[in-house]
């Protein structure tokens, strides 16, 4: 058996590798061990370098992404039916409860939201631009 350490640069590839497996797949049904399986390491050790690196769980990595993209759908007013199975949630009822958790609303109520937002932009957009940068451009709010 050889006990030559592995360099830190291939760990670091396979742990990037993984991220980047992550970033094209979120949508899909995958899980750590799957991830894990993409950086050749065991789910246990690519789960404790993966936090290592990037001060996440591949989990929480992976939720951050989910919610990132639902939001982007919720706020171009896509059902929340089809933004839970867009971004790869497999329950709507889990899907709003993890989006109010880390929301702290409802995706119905992050919708709306929005919805009032776009039209009030419409309505007044130069009510949305900072008001020192708008100075600075010479332009009177």
């Amino acid at each position: 058996m050889n006990s030559t350490p592995i360099p830190r640069i291939y760990v670091y590839k396979q742990i990037i590798e993984a991220k980047l497996f992550i970033d094209d797949n979120f949508h899909e049904k995958i899980n750590l061990e799957l991830i894990a399986n993409q950086a050749c390491f065991s789910k246990f050790h690519f789960h404790r370098l993966f936090k290592e690196c990037y001060n996440k769980t591949p989990l929480e990595y992976l939720t951050y992404l989910r919610l990132n993209k639902a939001k982007t759908l919720l706020s171009k007013g896509i059902s929340i039916q089809e933004v839970c199975s867009s971004v790869g949630f497999e329950s709507t009822s889990s899907f709003i409860k993890l989006f109010k958790k880390n929301e702290l609303m409802t995706p119905l109520e992050f919708s709306k939201m929005r919805t009032i937002k776009r039209k009030q932009i419409e309505q007044n957009p130069l009510n949305f631009i900072p008001s020192d940068y708008a100075q600075y451009l010479g332009w009177k709010i």
